[in-house]
């Protein structure tokens, strides 16, 4: 167990799963919207990428750090990137939908995010987002998200 008045600092990154107001600014419940409207108008390269983390993954890897964590800071991620591409590929499997993207749409790339110390330290793995979306869609249909 950690001293006793410890600080630890972490950094979160793009989380996803109880936000599904497209206003939220929050990308998946944008595509989401779109998605269910029959047509994903993408304003960013397919080929764009960044790191998504489910919200139970992020409560998860919290209550480990702050019950045992041994180091003062720890990145919280997938630590693995999901490119646009597949986000809309799986929409447009789910939903029977339509994608089009604007025209020299940005690519937006962010680096791959190291989870290694929580790996190492707490054995955590996150869920592969795309392998989670279809239980929240379920549950959010249900009136449970």
């Amino acid at each position: 167990m950690p001293a006793a008045g410890r600080m630890y600092a972490w950094c979160v990154f793009e989380w996803w799963g109880l936000i599904w107001n497209p206003a939220s600014g929050n990308f998946i419940a944008s595509l989401l919207s779109e998605a269910r409207t029959g047509h994903i108008f993408l304003r960013s390269d397919l080929e764009s990428v960044k790191d998504y983390i489910h919200i139970d993954d992020v409560a998860q890897g919290l209550l480990l750090i702050a019950l045992n964590g041994q180091f003062n800071t720890y990145n919280l991620a997938n630590g693995r990137n999901t490119t646009h591409r597949e986000w809309v590929d799986w929409m447009v499997q789910h939903f029977r939908c339509s994608c089009s993207v604007e025209l020299n749409a940005p690519v937006q790339y962010f680096p791959e995010i190291d989870v290694g110390r929580m790996e190492k330290e707490f054995g955590f793995r996150t869920r592969f987002p795309l392998d989670f979306c279809a239980v929240s869609i379920k549950e959010q249909s249900k009136g449970n998200i």
